[in-house]
């Protein structure tokens, strides 16, 4: 006679909500069924909640039963009791594992549901930085900040330049915005445009740690209209509308 079985956790899983009656008639006939002292097809419930427990789980105590079953083949005297070996286990094997197979089988299938919730939730996380990377909102950045200074200068400082990246990131993380590099740039462009420290209007002069002394720099609007007129052509009134000064 069968002397043990492997209650799985999807059982206790199922009748986490049930009432103690409940749970004792459930296990009452988990256990006659189990160990073969009534066939599982002559179970059913007045409870029709019940029923509907005892179906959910039909498939998965059938098959532990035709897999003690099938490991007893050949023996002598294998079970006692009312349930008998189908027909058709005599002649044909039965391709279910054990109960110890089938159990690791599920707890295999546990694990590997894990680590793939685990890679998704990974590969979301990934992709999150992806498209919301701090490292892209900085490239594009420094890319409006070079496009305004070589629009002014007329040269063609680039973006990526490593010490120039490195400047612009830097300020970026003391707070200053993409505006106070463009103020920067048209108050030090009207101060050393036309004298010898022109030359000094380049990233590694204007991004430097005096960044935040250029920037609160005392230079009149007038210098400054002036400064970017004679380099882009634009009248007074022009650069004015531009800045949404004048209509």
């Amino acid at each position: 006679m069968r002397n043990q079985f492997t209650f799985y956790k999807s059982f206790d899983d199922i009748i986490e909500d049930l009432t103690d009656k409940q749970i004792a008639e459930y296990m009452r006939s988990l256990l006659d069924v189990q160990f073969l002292r009534v066939k599982i097809d002559d179970i059913h419930f007045e409870d029709k909640i019940l029923n509907i427990v005892w179906k959910s789980q039909k498939h998965s105590i059938q098959k532990s039963i035709e897999g003690y079953l099938n490991s007893q083949k050949g023996a002598e005297n294998p079970f006692l009791g009312v349930y008998e070996t189908p027909k058709e286990a005599k002649n044909t094997p039965l391709a279910i594992p054990s109960e110890g197979g089938r159990q690791q089988e599920e707890e295999k299938e546990e694990v590997k549901g894990k680590e793939e919730d685990k890679e998704k939730e990974e590969g979301k996380g990934k992709e999150e930085v992806q498209v919301c990377s701090p490292a892209d909102t900085t490239a594009d950045k420094a890319r409006e900040i070079i496009s305004h200074l070589n629009q002014l200068l007329h040269t063609h400082y680039k973006p990526n330049a490593a010490k120039t990246k490195a400047l612009i990131q830097a300020r970026l993380k003391e707070g200053f915005s993409v505006d106070d590099f463009k103020q920067v740039h048209i108050i030090k462009y009207a101060e050393w445009s036309g004298t010898d420290f022109e030359k000094f209007l380049r990233p590694e002069t204007l991004y430097s740690n005096k960044f935040d002394g250029y920037l609160n720099q005392k230079i009149s609007d007038y210098d400054k209209m002036r400064a970017v007129s004679s380099q882009t052509g634009m009248s007074a009134l022009e650069l004015l509308r531009a800045q949404g000064m004048a209509s």
